[in-house]
């Protein structure tokens, strides 16, 4: 069973990444502003760190890994 879990694009990690085009690497996930903490609590998982890139169609960001 999957679950989907959907947010705005501009909110969290995420959000930062797609909208700023940037990667971003965070050691400790809970001392990040960035950081949407409403995740965890829907998917029972505790971050401990984050790498994230954007996925990008010429200067499009099409998503984030």
């Amino acid at each position: 069973m999957s679950t989907v879990i959907r947010f705005p694009m501009n909110k969290g990690v995420a959000g930062h990444v797609a909208t700023n085009k940037e990667l971003v690497n965070i050691m400790n996930a809970y001392s990040d502003k960035r950081f949407n903490k409403e995740i965890d609590s829907k998917s029972n998982y505790k971050t401990k760190n984050i790498l994230a890139a954007p996925i990008m169609d010429n200067n499009q960001c099409i998503g984030v890994l």
